[in-house]
């Protein structure tokens, strides 16, 4: 068995359509089913999920913790949390 891995040259969402298509192909081709991606402000989280709906991929979205950009803040909004 053979693994693509990608390295980018820059962080951020700039990379996230590539990212999105390496996870499909990596489905496509190895049957992966469950896919676990870091969201700061929920918008990949909510890309991801919306790409793989209706289908038996589970995608999982984590975030910073409450606090972690200071005392009672949180960076994910409850509306896309809720989305």
């Amino acid at each position: 068995m053979k693994k693509k891995v990608q390295y980018f040259e820059k962080t951020g969402k700039i990379n996230t359509k590539v990212c999105l298509s390496i996870v499909k192909d990596n489905i496509d081709v190895y049957g992966d089913r469950h896919v676990v991606v870091a969201t700061t402000s929920g918008e990949t989280g909510l890309l991801f999920s919306g790409t793989f709906k209706g289908s038996n991929v589970k995608v999982t979205a984590v975030t910073y913790y409450y606090g972690f950009k200071g005392s009672n803040t949180i960076e994910i909004s409850g509306e896309i949390i809720k989305r």
